[in-house]
């Protein structure tokens, strides 16, 4: 924005300003669906690895071990309900 004022002090036209932007916009987008991964399947096994890194950063592994699979199968519990 601070570039953008720069131009505009110089004289150019506000709507030349827009029109790029919006040309970068589009060409950013294109880049990142070029670049971008694909979403893994969502299943037990990812579920615990997520669940057992969260938790390992908050309470002693000790407990952290075992409450990983109560979790998991809390949230596909619940997950199973809504469907």
């Amino acid at each position: 924005m601070r570039q953008a004022e720069r131009y505009l002090g110089e004289g150019v036209h506000p709507r030349i300003l827009v029109d790029g932007i919006e040309i970068a916009k589009k060409e950013t987008l294109n880049f990142l669906e070029l670049i971008k991964i694909p979403k893994p399947e969502v299943n037990k096994e990812l579920l615990m690895e997520i669940a057992r890194t969260s938790l390992m950063t908050k309470i002693h592994p000790n407990l952290a071990n075992p409450l990983t699979e109560i979790i998991v199968d809390s949230v596909l519990t619940i997950r199973k309900m809504r469907e």
